[in-house]
């Protein structure tokens, strides 16, 4: 499926109000049967999505596709709400459809309308903070759904998809600004991993070393470089090896110890498997 060549079909737009008084909805595994957009009124807490967790406050916005598992914490909170579908494959299902725990989800209901092609970003959930800039969009969007009349179906279906549009556009501008602030980490630590290839450089150890988490540290270092750091420390550290094996006279275990690698069996293992053959073929080749 093409956003672009699509007309979303809303199904509601309300104002709703989430709280601990609501015990069926929060703590719980929560799947709808059609796409989900909120926009966060006031209030705070947090929401879990695909095993996500996310923090959210007045501003947030959440947009997330049918079927998708979620998971409300909070004490209480106001939000904009609006279920659709991306595109007009179910506009004759008009009634409205209160989320499912898990356990009892009619997947054979579910109004999936496939994967998004042109706008993959839209294939997982996507989590906005300081989206404050969308509320008016909201706002008449819920105004508009609440009054009807002539032409508010296809009012709704347009002003939704300009919604869809600008929550891109401001995760690609956040995942850009993400990117930009990220690159010197990303080069920081190729720079370190050079000058220790003989050291611990586990994901941990770096991370520690840099100050960040390790998963985020992986996390950035393969959007930037197109691998994990576990395979490209690897890589570098089979690289020095074959150097070593082919310039100076040491033993296998030595040139092991030198490259970072636990012991001469481990690094004998990992370079056959990079190289094709062991360090003494390749030394003798």
């Amino acid at each position: 499926m093409e956003l672009s060549r699509e007309l979303p079909f809303v199904r509601q737009a309300v104002r709703g109000t989430l709280s601990e008084s609501k015990a069926a909805d929060i703590h719980y595994t929560l799947r709808t049967v059609d796409s989900r957009i909120f926009h966060i009124i006031s209030g705070t807490g947090e929401i879990t999505a695909e095993g996500k967790t996310y923090t959210l406050c007045k501003g947030s916005t959440v947009i997330f596709g049918a079927g998708t598992p979620y998971i409300w914490n909070v004490s209480e909170m106001q939000f904009y709400i609006i279920n659709f579908d991306y595109s007009n494959k179910f506009s004759d299902i008009t009634a409205t459809f209160h989320p499912f725990h898990e356990e009892n989800f009619p997947e054979n209901q579910k109004m999936d309308c496939g994967e998004i092609s042109d706008e993959p970003i839209l294939n997982s959930p996507i989590v906005l903070q300081n989206a404050s800039s969308l509320e008016p969009l909201f706002r008449m969007i819920v105004t508009e759904y609440s009054v009807g009349g002539s032409y508010s179906g296809r009012f709704l279906s347009n002003a939704v998809k300009a919604l869809i549009y600008a929550i891109l556009k401001l995760a690609t501008e956040k995942e850009r600004a993400d990117e930009e602030k990220s690159a010197p980490l990303v080069r920081s630590v190729i720079e370190y991993v050079g000058e220790n290839l003989g050291e611990d450089l586990s994901n941990a150890e770096i991370a520690k070393k840099f100050h960040f988490n390790a998963s985020y540290i992986n996390r950035i270092f393969k959007k930037h470089t197109g691998t994990t750091l576990h395979d490209y420390i690897l890589e570098r550290r089979i690289n020095l090896a074959a150097e070593k094996l082919r310039s100076e006279v040491l033993s296998v275990s030595e040139i092991a110890r030198l490259t970072g690698f636990s012991g001469a069996v481990h690094f004998s293992k990992a370079f056959r498997k990079r190289m094709g053959m062991s360090p003494s073929d390749y030394r003798n080749t």
